[in-house]
């Protein structure tokens, strides 16, 4: 069966790409990343680039690239760290993505993954690059 299903998507026809968007998948995870309560559950977010299109008349979803992970309880924290290395990944990504993805539609795909993970301002951005270099004993040169 599966062999048969393989030897399908060699050989089949498949109509151009229609339509680019962010699909987040969830895994349940048994404790929270970032939690007081470490009992607590979580939920595991993974962002995936998909196109919409058709094989053999049917419609499907072609993966085009993971974007990025995060948890729940990385994007409830206060401190806006989490969030910042998740969008350094998703933004490191997109880059790779140059030839697949243009402006317009990487636009698109970054207000959607903003809706579910809030962008880091310049200053929230400043602030955790002080923290990391305090973190690692580099002092300000200033």
């Amino acid at each position: 069966m599966r062999w048969e299903q393989n030897r399908r998507l060699l050989h089949r026809e498949v109509k151009p790409k229609q339509e680019m968007y962010v699909r987040w998948q969830s895994r349940k995870r048994l404790r929270a990343a970032f939690s007081s309560k470490r009992k607590d559950e979580d939920i595991g977010w993974s962002a995936v680039l998909v196109e919409n299109g058709r094989v053999d008349g049917k419609a499907t979803q072609f993966h085009i690239a993971y974007l990025g992970g995060i948890s729940q309880s990385a994007i409830n924290l206060r401190t806006p760290a989490q969030r910042s290395f998740f969008w350094d990944k998703v933004r490191s990504r997109l880059d790779r993505l140059g030839n697949k993805v243009s402006p317009e539609q990487r636009d698109e795909i970054e207000k959607a993954i903003a809706e579910k993970v809030p962008r880091v301002s310049a200053a929230e951005r400043e602030q955790v690059e002080l923290n990391r270099a305090r973190s690692f004993g580099v002092r300000d040169r200033s």
